[in-house]
């Protein structure tokens, strides 16, 4: 790894990512991932955020192209890259962990596992079993039943294959969040657009004005309050998922702050707001 390292976080320029990109893609003969980068260099995603806004304009700065874009790794590799790094650690990687070792995204892992991290355990123990490789990862397994809840197969309860779940969906008719505590909104949202909604209906009580709600990034321009009779303009964009603000490719540099239901970018550099938590500290 000789040559790759920054020193100290000031050091970390715009420069200083693309030649470290430019070194890395020589070494390994190939464009580097950003799994690669952050585990053989001293350049965080946090740096390429701040600099670049994404993964793909640094590599565009570099005069590279990202070969992974839109490339939807098989579920077998997901499978096999999360039981390698959960044997390698002896315990359940947490999103860092992962980050730090692991061959593939972790949005891509989320994928697979229904875009909630905390079910990548279930969901793998139930592809191993789908595809008989319990034996092999057994070690695996092991740490599954451990380090989880007592809803797993060796309790006596067989977790359900995701894929059998989809029968029970009846394709001509909505599909409702569970019921939270009374209000403009009955259930959870379960999308975009729930998010926006909810937002608006507690807009004023949360210290906004919307004065533009349109299509385009980012989605709503507001006055927030942030002293009494003092009002400042900013930018929200409304996500389900806060990580979905990365998916997209949106400009941190445009946006001021992130509506969400479930913050699953603890990283983020913007401001979030995620409304899932303000429900559940709301009086009824």
């Amino acid at each position: 790894m000789g040559g790759f390292s920054i020193s100290g976080e000031k050091n970390v320029t715009r420069e200083a990512i693309v030649a470290t990109i430019r070194r890395l893609a020589k070494k390994l003969g190939r464009v580097p991932t950003n799994a690669e980068v952050e585990r053989m260099s001293a350049v965080r995603r946090r740096h390429v955020r701040k600099h670049f806004s994404n993964f793909s304009t640094a590599l565009r700065a570099c005069g590279m192209e990202n070969p992974h874009t839109g490339v939807k790794v098989p579920q077998a590799k997901l499978f096999e890259d999360w039981a390698r790094v959960t044997r390698s650690l002896k315990k359940l990687p947490t999103t860092k962990a992962y980050r730090k070792l692991g061959r593939h995204s972790m949005e891509a892992v989320m994928g697979m596992c229904g875009q909630q991290w905390s079910a990548a355990p279930r969901t793998m123990h139930a592809y191993a079993q789908k595809h008989g490789l319990e034996n092999k990862w057994k070690d695996v397994m092991k740490l599954i039943a451990e380090q989880t809840d007592n809803d797993w197969p060796g309790n006596g309860r067989m977790w359900p294959i995701p894929a059998k779940k989809r029968s029970l969906l009846k394709k001509d008719r909505p599909v409702y969040g569970p019921l939270m505590s009374p209000g403009a909104m009955l259930h959870v949202p379960t999308n975009e657009a729930g998010v926006m909604f909810l937002f608006a209906a507690m807009a004023v009580e949360l210290g906004f004005v919307a004065t533009m709600v349109r299509t385009a990034f980012p989605d709503c321009e507001a006055l927030r309050e942030i002293a009494p009779n003092r009002l400042q303009r900013v930018g929200i964009e409304f996500e389900y998922l806060s990580r979905n603000f990365l998916k997209h490719r949106h400009r941190v540099d445009k946006c001021d702050i992130i509506v969400c239901w479930i913050n699953n970018w603890p990283e983020c550099p913007l401001e979030v707001i995620e409304l899932s938590k303000l429900m559940g500290k709301r009086k009824p």
